[in-house]
């Protein structure tokens, strides 16, 4: 699968219904793509070699977005902001970029000021997430 899809914007994370528990790497690769929960679920699959989805690293979920063809970057944040601190604190190259948060043990997809993350599917307002106080672990860059 070479598609060469670039994230300017966020997905819906569509192909769950709404009472299955969609994992946040999976939600996240799906808001990134495009592609359904199912879809992204056996990219990730694949490409780790794991059966369980839980607890996905940076790494893991960064080599699966990579595959599809976009050039991204991961970076730690020792000083582990609050999400919220995070956001109002980024350089304007990071505020252009899609980014994929690893916020606490959750990714939540971080594009201008909307998120979408595996609990709210669709893109909110980033403030009005619930990560808000919970610290930031690392992103990638798209």
């Amino acid at each position: 699968m070479t598609t060469n899809i670039i994230a300017t914007r966020l997905h819906d994370v569509v192909g769950a219904t709404p009472t299955t528990v969609v994992w946040s790497g999976p939600a996240a690769l799906a808001a990134v793509t495009g592609l359904d929960v199912d879809a992204a679920e056996d990219l990730l699959r694949r490409q780790t070699g794991r059966q369980s989805l839980m607890r996905l690293t940076l790494g893991e979920l960064a080599d699966a977005i990579s595959t599809l063809g976009p050039r991204v970057w991961l970076e730690r944040t020792p000083d582990r902001p609050s999400f919220s601190a995070f956001r109002r604190s980024r350089s304007p190259e990071l505020r252009r970029r899609t980014l994929v948060v690893l916020v606490g043990s959750s990714f939540v997809v971080l594009c201008g000021n909307r998120t979408v993350d595996s609990r709210s599917r669709e893109p909110v307002l980033a403030s009005s997430t619930p990560n808000q106080r919970i610290k930031v672990e690392g992103f990638i860059a798209l």
